[in-house]
């Protein structure tokens, strides 16, 4: 299993399409907090948290092929950023 979960996690990055689908996403979800904020909703915790967990799924398949080290890493912020959402939200 430790092979497989390290070949998930620190494999090549997949190109800057689908990093760039993972930031718009991202974007989205910040925008939709920020418009729930400015309607006088509660503090948009979980998709604040969601917003940044999609960010580092887009850096980490943005970058170059020789960063793959830093690409784990992201993935992993990522993973650990979208966990603590769903624990924030329930």
């Amino acid at each position: 299993m430790r092979g497989t979960l390290s070949d998930t996690l620190f494999r090549e990055p997949e190109g800057v399409g689908s990093g760039a689908l993972w930031l718009i996403l991202a974007a989205g979800v910040f925008g939709y907090a920020a418009f729930l904020s400015t309607r006088g909703g509660s503090t948009q915790t979980f998709l604040i948290m969601l917003g940044g967990a999609l960010s580092c799924f887009g850096l980490a398949e943005s970058l170059p092929v020789r960063y793959r080290q830093v690409a784990g890493v992201a993935r992993i912020l990522g993973v650990i950023a979208g966990i603590a959402a769903v624990f924030v939200a329930f």
